[in-house]
């Protein structure tokens, strides 16, 4: 059988006499109509049909081929389908209102998704607009005109109930409701009941209202808890019996987040070829908001010594090795062990690190760097960072030169690059 230019399913045992043929525009099955004897066909698109469904859907059209036969052979076959016409005539009322309730919120879904194809958000929309499919035909909401305001806020409300029972991201719930609002708006006038849907920019905002993003308060560390946090990590390391060995140290990881202000997954991504005499490249492709900056050695000469014992401890690295790699378990060991037998505060997540680094610049008069240099080396605006990062702060002197000397963690620090050399040397268990 020819599947003009398209990848067939010929008929199995799992459905015998049907076909499953897949075509530039979809699925469709073909099978012969044992009462004219002609070959039909019948499209599957369709945006919830897997593969495992398309199979399913075969199967059961080949029962119910097999059944026709065998009432055609029993003499039967004409009865039962007078009986089937009239059910589907005592049903018309009900076919009516579903054909008046406009294009199906399935076919209109594929004809969308067709329509704006982009393969970065493909398995993004396809999962968001499945899931509103499935949710409107349990709600009995066959057809686009069925849609309305009290619809939109049902279901943005189902989203947001499902996010904080840990179903799913808050960022995916964000975007789903804003693919979901690209749909809604494109729908033609046609295919809606405007009195029923208010599509205006506004009215949709209101229906289909995103979760706020969580407020946090800036927690920035004073010196007496920046010097806690360096010693719970430093005796972590250093006890024997509780070492992660795959894992390696965590007090250089935590010290250079402390005086570069990184972000966490920054440093995860960090190379040696990234690491320069005078300052830490951040690339775009490494920062959250895409900005390449630079965080200087100026102003924090402990960070640059830190970098150099951990290039002399991986010998002779390659510009794309990791400085710190396997740092992706810090939960784990601090909720594990940092917490529980090193004295770690349950309270200090990584985040409070880049905090405090920025609170320290801004106001630390004896650093000699300026407003400038501070965006530069965050990567947001003045006011960004008072708002959103910097808070209280207390240096131990203001006339400190340094992060590490206004935080009062030069000898902690110390003895954090001390392990790393003599890790290095092999006079401790790396």
């Amino acid at each position: 059988m020819s599947n003009q230019g398209g990848n067939s399913t010929k008929a199995s045992k799992k459905h015998p006499g049907v076909s499953l043929i897949q075509r530039a525009t979809g699925w469709v099955a073909r099978w012969r109509d044992p009462e004219t004897g002609r070959n039909l066909s019948q499209s599957l698109r369709g945006i919830a049909m897997s593969a495992s469904e398309r199979l399913a859907w075969a199967a059961q059209k080949s029962i119910e081929l097999k059944q026709t036969k065998l009432d055609m052979k029993a003499g039967t076959f004409q009865q039962k389908k007078l009986e089937r016409i009239e059910a589907e005539q005592a049903a018309g009322n009900a076919i009516e209102g579903i054909l008046d309730a406009g294009t199906p919120i399935g076919e209109a879904l594929t004809s969308y998704v067709e329509s704006h194809q982009n393969p970065k958000t493909k398995v993004t929309r396809n999962a968001c607009y499945t899931h509103f499919k499935l949710w409107c035909l349990e709600h009995d909401i066959v057809g686009t005109r069925k849609l309305s305001d009290d619809v939109l806020r049902a279901y943005s409300a189902k989203l947001r109930k499902e996010m904080n029972a840990g179903k799913r991201a808050q960022s995916t719930t964000r975007t789903w409701l804003a693919y979901l609002s690209a749909f809604l708006t494109d729908l033609p006038k046609s295919q809606v009941d405007s009195a029923k849907l208010d599509r205006t920019p506004g009215e949709m905002k209101k229906s289909l209202k995103k979760p706020d993003r969580p407020e946090t308060d800036n927690v920035v560390m004073q010196p007496e808890q920046a010097q806690a946090v360096l010693e719970s990590v430093h005796a972590y390391d250093a006890a024997p019996s509780w070492q992660d060995k795959a894992k390696g140290d965590y007090g250089p990881f935590v010290l250079a987040l402390l005086l570069g202000g990184f972000r966490p997954n920054e440093l995860r991504k960090l190379t040696f070829g990234m690491i320069h005499d005078t300052f830490i490249q951040v690339t775009a492709t490494m920062s959250k908001t895409k900005r390449a900056r630079r965080v200087t050695f100026e102003e924090t000469p402990t960070l640059r010594r830190l970098m150099v014992a951990m290039r002399d401890a991986a010998g002779k690295p390659k510009a794309n090795k990791l400085v710190f790699p396997n740092k992706s378990g810090w939960q784990d060991a601090k909720t594990n062990r940092m917490s529980r037998d090193f004295g770690l505060d349950p309270e200090f997540t990584l985040k409070h690190c880049r905090s405090t680094a920025d609170t320290v610049l801004l106001y630390t008069p004896g650093i000699n760097v300026t407003g400038y240099q501070i965006e530069r080396r965050h990567g947001h605006s003045a006011e960004v960072i008072r708002e959103h990062y910097a808070g209280e702060f207390r240096p131990v002197s203001k006339k400190a030169t340094s992060i590490e000397a206004a935080l009062d963690i030069e000898e902690i620090a110390d003895e954090i690059i001390a392990r790393v050399r003599k890790t290095a040397l092999g006079e401790v268990a790396a």
